[in-house]
């Protein structure tokens, strides 16, 4: 596997979609969320010329996510990713993954509440002080800083709207500059597409759709972000 792809890999377990997942509130225990989508139509590009639109990018205090990846091999073997949760204004969140490989499916709930992390997969929960956190709501970037340094000053390429959102629409290709993983190296023989939905009157990260491929190997994921500013709650787990 070339190291593009291994790159995106690093941040491809994080990136996300707008399928049918849940908006961030769950029936498990010990979380609760306020939140409903804030409307789902799909993205529809104008294809109007904002090139003079240049993006001032914020973090929102607080926001629902959902987010979805498929590697997929010419061999025929395939990998999903799923994920699913929200952060609260004070930094706790609540993340349901979801993933699977030919037999293998896994289910795993994580409670991040100040420095602890409450870990909830087959039946059996476990906690832990000072873990980092493993994956990425942001989709295409592996946090809102990487997010901010990436894409401040940036030139719109049009308009859409995304969950009822007025959005900016960013495409990228894959060139030496817009290797956004520490682990990516610009490759001739790979192909990699990168758009980017930022709100219009906030800044914040809409989502991102993504699609990587060389030979042999393909991945795609999207992201979607909402619900911004909404109260969410996050409990530890009762069976913990």
């Amino acid at each position: 596997m070339g190291s593009v792809v291994a790159g995106c890999l690093g941040g491809g377990d994080d990136t996300g979609s707008n399928a049918d997942s849940n908006d961030g509130s769950d029936d498990s225990g010990g979380v609760e969320s306020a939140s409903n989508t804030d409307g789902s139509s799909e993205a529809d590009d104008t294809g109007a010329d904002d090139s003079t639109e240049t993006i001032d990018p914020s973090e929102p205090i607080s926001y629902a996510f959902e987010a979805e990846s498929t590697q997929q091999s010419d061999d025929g073997m395939s990998y999903s990713f799923s994920m699913h949760g929200f952060v609260t204004e004070t930094g706790d969140a609540y993340y349901a993954i979801s993933e699977g490989s030919g037999d293998y499916s896994s289910e795993t709930e994580l409670f991040y509440i100040g420095d602890t992390t409450y870990v909830r997969s087959d039946g059996q929960c476990s906690s832990v002080t000072g873990q980092q956190r493993t994956h990425s709501p942001y989709g295409a970037f592996q946090s809102y800083d990487e997010y901010q340094a990436r894409m401040a000053g940036s030139n719109a390429d049009g308009r859409t709207t995304i969950n009822g959102y007025d959005a900016y629409v960013y495409r990228f290709d894959y060139t030496e500059d817009m290797a956004w993983s520490d682990f990516a190296e610009a490759d001739d023989n790979v192909e990699l597409e990168t758009t980017v939905y930022i709100a219009v009157d906030t800044g914040f990260l809409l989502g991102s759709d993504y699609r990587a491929a060389e030979e042999g190997m393909t991945i795609e994921s999207t992201s979607r972000l909402h619900s911004f500013g909404e109260s969410f709650t996050v409990e530890p787990p009762e069976d913990c």
